[in-house]
């Protein structure tokens, strides 16, 4: 079988479809294009992740805006909050995050940009994507949009990394190297589209694609070199190994500990062999 992306989007864009017979009031569409998007993620992405929506918080009381679908490590990590499909998940369990668009105008994709920088804020690891069912039919209006945001004061890593638009394009963040930029040995962050005009649902597939690749990368990194989530050891001084706390330890406090003595219950032997041999 060399088409299993193909056969497995299938699913999606026939409940897609139906959804669209059946529901025309704007906001009841956007919120079933999102559970529907959600549900087919969950159902087709190992089960190393999960799948839901909410907020991503970090230790020191930050808190995202509310996300339309967060895919994180719930192997590794358990969400700090979770009622049903809302969750509360630690910064560090995330893996990607889509927002989720029925339509868009200019104003509604600067709105979701702003919103995907703050999250690559909180932590500059997570993939940030934004899905629309409707795009403009023509790649140029999103090219304006795009290009009339301002990026001037956003550090390349915050930047979004990739806009997904059904039947039209799909457009990512990748590094623009000229003959000039090539001799000053820089370059550039910007956007690159693929389209197919043959294949209209090359973008549905590629979504799917993209995201399981990122997860296999995620399950392949993570059997190889484990995780302590309790604490993190890294690096101090030279020679000093500094004990930091790590998953949900991050987020609470240390208590206090005071000790006494309840009560002797044996006599031992303190051995002072190996003192005594240093002494010497």
């Amino acid at each position: 079988m060399n088409d299993y992306f193909k056969l497995v989007t299938e699913e999606f864009k026939s409940k897609s479809k139906q959804l669209n017979q059946f529901i025309k009031h704007g906001p009841s569409l956007g919120t079933a294009n999102e559970v529907i998007l959600r549900n087919f993620l969950k159902g087709y992405l190992p089960k190393w992740v999960s799948v839901g929506q909410g907020f991503i918080a970090e230790s020191d009381g930050t808190v995202s805006n509310q996300t339309d679908i967060i895919i994180y490590n719930s192997t590794y990590y358990a969400p700090l909050y979770q009622v049903e499909d809302l969750v509360v998940v630690p910064a560090e369990s995330v893996l990607l995050t889509v927002e989720v668009k029925t339509k868009i105008d200019k104003e509604e994709i600067h709105n979701a940009i702003a919103k995907m920088i703050s999250t690559k804020k909180i932590n500059k690891k997570i993939e940030t994507l934004l899905f629309i069912y409707n795009p403009p039919k023509k790649i140029e209006t999103i090219k304006d949009y795009l290009v009339s945001y301002d990026f001037s004061n956003t550090p390349i890593e915050y930047i979004p990394d990739a806009f997904y638009g059904i039947e039209q394009f799909k457009i990512f963040k990748g590094k623009l190297i000229d003959e000039e930029l090539k001799k000053q040995k820089k370059y550039k962050v910007g956007y690159l589209g693929h389209m197919n005009k043959s294949d209209i649902d090359f973008v549905i597939e590629q979504f799917y694609f993209d995201i399981y690749s990122k997860v296999e990368m995620l399950i392949n990194n993570d059997i190889k070199s484990g995780i302590d989530n309790v604490w993190y050891i890294s690096e101090g001084e030279p020679g000093v190994a500094k004990f930091q706390p790590h998953g949900r330890v991050r987020y609470s406090k240390p208590a206090a500990y005071e000790f006494q003595i309840i009560s002797p219950v044996s006599d031992g032997i303190l051995d002072t062999s190996i003192e005594s041999d240093e002494t010497e």
